[in-house]
């Protein structure tokens, strides 16, 4: 961090009519002031910096892949390309294996042969759509055929 600070030489200490000894003596209390602010400086950034690490931290949601599910994988070459209308994952893929190291091995949808290695943060968990039938079974609604159609 640049700091200003104006130092008396001897010259400007000779006209405010200050010796040599105490000219000195100013001159080295102003530079241990200096570094005590510069030393202060440096422990607040340093705190703000590790402040800032714990509140991120905090913000991120580690995502965890299993076997059998399901995964998109990012298509980082639009990345470089704006498109509101073009999706950027590719897939679904199954999730066969999840190694140590965050690569998960991926086997395309309907495709025997291929098994892909992949890093994990390149994933995103798949939702696949619901059918009708599992909407009211989650819901809890009746099934349709046991409503009744209103009378017109």
């Amino acid at each position: 961090m640049p700091i200003e600070l104006e130092v008396k030489t001897l010259r400007t200490a000779s006209q405010l009519g200050m010796n040599l000894t105490e000219a000195q003596e100013e001159r080295l209390t102003t530079l241990q002031a200096l570094d005590e602010f510069r030393r202060a400086a440096s422990q607040n950034s340093l705190l703000i910096s590790e402040q800032r690490r714990r509140w991120h931290d905090r913000t991120i949601r580690k995502t965890t892949f299993s076997p059998g599910k399901w995964a998109l994988v990012y298509d980082s070459k639009f990345g470089y390309f704006s498109g509101k209308f073009k999706t950027r994952w590719l897939g679904p893929y199954e999730i066969l294996e999840v190694f140590d190291n965050g690569t998960v091995k991926l086997k395309a949808f309907g495709d025997e042969r291929k098994d892909v290695v992949i890093n994990g943060f390149r994933l995103r968990l798949y939702n696949p759509a619901l059918s009708k039938e599992e909407w009211i079974e989650r819901l809890g609604v009746p099934s349709p055929s046991l409503i009744s159609e209103p009378e017109l």
